[in-house]
């Protein structure tokens, strides 16, 4: 039987890293939102447009990678934090 003070412990960094990672999503869309080109400012209203580099400028497409990069991040503590509290779940 584990420590149940570190399972604990260990949920608890899952989760917090998980709403840190969503949080960032959200800025970084936020970001990206804002860094449209000129000629493509019509993806605002094609939700797809956050999959494809070329409706960015340099500044949205750096912001792009952040933001898949939270998105990782957040299923990467999610998955934590449900194969934790599988585990501990009797």
């Amino acid at each position: 039987m584990p420590n149940h003070y570190l399972v604990i412990l260990a949920f608890a960094l899952c989760l917090a890293g998980a709403l840190v990672c969503i949080c960032l999503c959200g800025f970084y869309t936020m970001k990206v939102m804002r860094n449209f080109r000129s000629d493509r400012e019509w993806g605002r209203f094609f939700a797809p447009s956050l999959l494809m580099g070329s409706f960015f400028n340099d500044e949205g497409n750096a912001a792009r990678r952040k933001m898949w990069w939270a998105v990782a991040g957040f299923l990467a503590f999610s998955s934590g934090v449900i194969g934790i509290a599988a585990g501990v779940a009797p």
